[in-house]
């Protein structure tokens, strides 16, 4: 849901005197008109020549308390967002102004608009110059809204890529851009960008990520470097024993694989894909029966019907 703006009005005002809307708005207060108040300090607002944020911020704040009774008008949010595309004052002061502005669309339900705002962080120069952690976290939020459905994937790689422009990014950095990358379809990108952030910093989250991204290009022998990698990070994980096993299978490594596998069973003993991956590693080994009946349990496991 994106939320309308109406323009404001204050037909006392002088037109495109600031000034004068100003003092209508304190008149106006006064006599206890706070609607007409509102639209005045609105209206000042858009007419002072240098944006004012302490002036949008009190716009935004009478709208809040005006919209208090339920009314989603989304005047708070566009006056907040005002505010902070003036980029007046500190980076303490801006990146609160920023979050300030994409909090006010999560409130009202408007996530496209609160995307939109965290979007506005990467044009903030002073932002991006100097507060390149919080850029990312505003990144990394357009992504979890691509992830809700609020926003394209697209939208999120845009940002992406916003805020890396005249920056080499950092792992986490990195890694989140490379998994965008595969929502999008961009594998062969995301596989460069995964061993970027791998140079910077060794993970096993990453490595697992980048070995899918290789099964995804065929890619079996570097699958097999990054599967390799996770198992030594955490040799008691069942899902990196399992795509290590995996791995040696697709590369024919049968009698390397089972161990793995069979390990990766012990810990997960449900789960039907390691069944299935054995059955394979025993039916590369010459031992058919052993395979079929792990192949088997496999399909049971999965919900599918027995090969019978």
């Amino acid at each position: 849901m994106q939320l309308c703006v109406s323009l404001p009005s204050c037909p006392i005002a002088k037109k495109g005197n600031a000034e004068s809307a100003l003092e209508a708005a304190k008149m106006l207060a006064v006599r206890g008109d706070e609607e007409g108040a509102y639209q005045c300090y609105w209206v000042a607002a858009e007419w002072r020549e240098e944006c004012d944020p302490r002036l949008w911020e009190m716009a935004a704040s009478m709208a809040a308390k005006l919209d208090s009774n339920g009314q989603k008008r989304g005047g708070a949010c566009y006056q907040l967002g005002r505010a902070a595309s003036c980029h007046v004052g500190s980076l303490d002061l801006r990146q609160t102004r920023h979050s300030a502005h994409a909090e006010c669309y999560k409130k009202l339900g408007d996530m496209a608009g609160a995307a939109r705002a965290l979007r506005a962080v990467l044009s903030d120069p002073m932002v991006m110059e100097h507060g390149r952690d919080f850029c990312l976290h505003a990144a990394n939020q357009i992504a979890e809204l691509a992830m809700s459905g609020a926003v394209p994937w697209q939208f999120a790689e845009e940002s992406f890529e916003k805020l890396h422009e005249g920056w080499a990014g950092n792992a986490h950095s990195l890694r989140s851009f490379a998994l965008i990358k595969t929502q999008v379809g961009s594998i062969e990108h995301a596989v460069e960008l995964f061993d970027q952030s791998l140079a910077l910093l060794s993970d096993p989250y990453t490595h697992s990520q980048a070995f899918v991204a290789c099964n995804q290009l065929k890619r079996f022998d570097k699958a097999l470097e990054h599967a390799r990698a996770c198992v030594r990070s955490e040799p008691g994980n069942a899902e990196y024993l399992k795509n290590l096993g995996s791995a040696l299978v697709k590369l024919g490594k049968f009698e390397e694989a089972l161990p793995y596998l069979l390990r990766a069973q012990k810990f997960e003993p449900a789960d039907p894909s390691v069944h299935v991956e054995i059955g394979f590693a025993h039916m590369g080994v010459g031992k058919l029966q052993e395979a079929a009946e792990m192949i088997e349990r496999g399909a049971v496991g999965d919900g599918r019907r027995k090969w019978r």
